[in-house]
């Protein structure tokens, strides 16, 4: 009995030890009381594909369905129908699956207002003004007071993750009643995982680094749902070289940053 308890702790002392090598700890903490100081009550998380929304704020999304002062909307632009790297099926065919995993996602994370739209995933640049549009009137229906989506750089330059985030960039400038919070990601996780080597035909001047986080966000207590939520999207590889179990264990944080681009 000694010696198993010996062994837990020693793993988990080793689990803090990677999980302070790979986080930003100091960073000032995300509280949803100052944002609603702010007058913030409609939030909308947008994101380009089924499962982005629950990898890269799946702990907010969460922290916000079950409170009573948010009214929660969360919208991915495109089914994912062209994600084929694991369900080898047709683009409708796999749009019909990642649209039902959605669904199970977002019930899992407690979400009561979600919606997929119909932009074709891979085209959203030549659809950016319609999606600009369309936004806009989401934007102005619901009464949106904070949109929440990718840093510029879309994380790993997904071409659909960047120009969603530029899109959302040029309507909050326009609007200047409309607060953005941009996921990102640690300048650590960043360096580990290289994600230069996913970058093609990136339309930035430069990509030296994600946007730096100015906020972390505590997601200790929404690991387990958020897992069961990543869980459902079975046809798709979100943890690559590791379990899914892990990548999630070791992530207890999530970054954003009120800036589009650092000046």
């Amino acid at each position: 009995m000694k010696a198993f308890i010996t062994i837990l702790l020693a793993i988990f002392a080793g689990i803090c030890v990677v999980i302070l090598r790979l986080h930003s700890v100091r960073l000032p903490s995300l509280k949803l009381s100052d944002l609603k100081k702010k007058g913030i009550k409609n939030v909308l998380f947008i994101y380009p594909h089924p499962d982005d929304e629950a990898m890269s704020a799946g702990g907010l999304i969460t922290k916000m369905s079950r409170d009573p002062e948010f009214t929660t909307y969360v919208v991915d632009i495109t089914k994912g129908e062209h994600g084929d790297e694991i369900v080898k099926v047709s683009p409708k065919e796999l749009a019909k699956i990642r649209e039902q995993e959605y669904y199970k996602a977002m019930f899992t994370l407690g979400v009561q207002n979600a919606e997929l739209w119909d932009f074709e995933d891979g085209t959203v640049p030549e659809n950016k003004d319609k999606l600009k549009k369309t936004i806009e009137k989401y934007i102005e229906n619901k009464k949106i007071d904070l949109v929440i989506t990718y840093e510029r750089c879309g994380i790993y330059g997904h071409q659909d993750h960047v120009i969603l985030s530029k899109v959302v960039s040029e309507i909050a400038a326009e609007n200047k009643k409309l607060k953005v919070l941009y996921s990102t990601i640690s300048p650590q996780i960043a360096k580990m995982l290289n994600l230069k080597q996913y970058i093609k035909n990136l339309d930035l001047e430069e990509f030296d680094h994600n946007e730096l986080p100015e906020f972390k966000l505590p997601t200790y207590g929404e690991l387990l749902k958020q897992y069961n939520a990543v869980s459902n999207y079975k046809s798709q590889n979100l943890s690559h070289k590791y379990p899914l179990w892990v990548t999630i264990l070791m992530n207890p944080y999530e970054y954003y940053t009120t800036k589009f681009k650092s000046e």
